[in-house]
């Protein structure tokens, strides 16, 4: 049985190519060792990719991709996305014209309806016309990256449908490193000192909040603020001007753009605290990664982040800044109770396994193969 499998965001470091990447190349693994019946083909729905796209994309899947059909290869020359590829995992909003079968359709948030002021009419657009077509898609079988997504989800579906909950994994790549390995890693990249800054990692736009976060640390006590800059990791984004402006003017604050794997391993390690509290995430990928490098983490109160973090994270009214600012001083003045906190962090984390949610989703594509024969 043919699966294609949409790989046209695996070369991006946002949530959607990491699931591509890290969802591929589990399932690749599960395949192998059950030696199910199936061949995966690498299907591009977004848009057609480039010479270099493919070959960036082949990279980013690094052995997993000698398991995929890749258009133009001459085991199977189609390039087309439609065809014989039954079933099909869909997980970047898009959804080829013309297909006839199952559809297995991955959401990973719905922000862009609950939170439309913090995005693009043009990503709005494109999430929307994705949902809508799922929809007009008869065997569309609807996933969820958590239960909050899903809670969300379900009364936008059509009548009938179910949404089944596969939880983000979070790769062994994050883990407690030595001590020592990660201060020299932090001198000589950035220039900072173990445990003496706050951390947030992801795009520069309205739903990660930065600007209260921006606020909150500029509320901290004085003599905390010069002891801990907040640093900030992660790529430009959209809807910032204000933002950057702001954060251009305070001397108690580091932008470091985006960053390498390694040098973020680096940074959630020696981190006095990482902060992350975005309005509202689909699962919340940085806050997983974050505890598995067993740090001090503080996220909102909201959407799927509590069902991620659990009791291993503070959480706090990502709308107050007052509450963050306030939540932020207790941890910076109190290390012992960062080291406690910090301990719970790659247990829980471990409770997110790529391999886990491959099985689970191989079990539904084998499943919904025996339905259709």
């Amino acid at each position: 049985m043919d699966v294609g499998f949409d790989l046209s965001k695996a070369h991006h470091a946002d949530g959607i190519g990491t699931w591509q990447r890290e969802m591929g190349r589990a399932l690749v693994t599960q395949i192998q060792d059950r030696k199910a019946p199936l061949r995966l083909r690498a299907l591009s729905l977004t848009s057609p990719w480039s010479d270099r796209d493919g070959e960036q994309i082949r990279t980013a899947m690094g052995d997993a991709a000698d398991l995929f059909q890749w258009p133009g290869d001459e085991k199977d020359s189609s390039s087309e996305p439609t065809g014989s590829a039954t079933p099909m995992v869909s997980s970047a909003w898009a959804v080829p014209t013309g297909l006839q079968g199952v559809l297995f359709f991955v959401v990973h948030d719905l922000t862009f309806l609950t939170h439309p002021h913090c995005h693009t009419e043009a990503n709005r657009l494109h999430c929307l016309e994705g949902l809508l077509r799922a929809a007009l898609i008869t065997e569309c079988r609807y996933l969820a990256v958590s239960q909050a997504t899903a809670d969300v989800l379900g009364p936008w579906l059509p009548e009938g449908s179910s949404v089944t909950v596969i939880h983000n994994g979070v790769s062994p790549f994050w883990r407690p490193t030595a001590p020592d390995q990660v201060a020299e890693t932090l001198h000589e990249s950035f220039g900072l000192e173990m445990e003496r800054f706050v951390l947030s990692v992801g795009s520069f736009e309205p739903r990660k909040n930065l600007d209260r976060l921006l606020t909150a640390h500029q509320q901290l006590p004085e003599p905390l603020r010069r002891q801990f800059p907040l640093v900030l990791a992660g790529s430009q984004g959209w809807k910032n001007e204000d933002l950057l402006a702001r954060l251009s003017r305070d001397p108690h604050v580091r932008l470091l753009g985006r960053v390498s794997e390694p040098d973020l391993l680096a940074l959630y390690n020696g981190a006095a605290v990482f902060a992350y509290p975005s309005l509202a995430e689909g699962f919340g990928l940085p806050a997983a990664e974050a505890l598995a490098c067993g740090a001090a983490v503080l996220v909102s109160n909201t959407s799927s982040l509590p069902e991620v973090v659990g009791n291993a994270a503070e959480w706090v009214d990502p709308e107050r800044p007052e509450v963050i600012s306030s939540a932020l001083a207790d941890l910076l003045a109190r290390p012992q109770k960062r080291k406690e906190l910090a301990a719970r962090g790659p247990a829980r984390a471990a409770l997110f396994s790529w391999q886990a949610s491959a099985a689970k989703l191989l079990d539904l594509i084998l499943q919904s193969g025996a339905e259709i024969s």
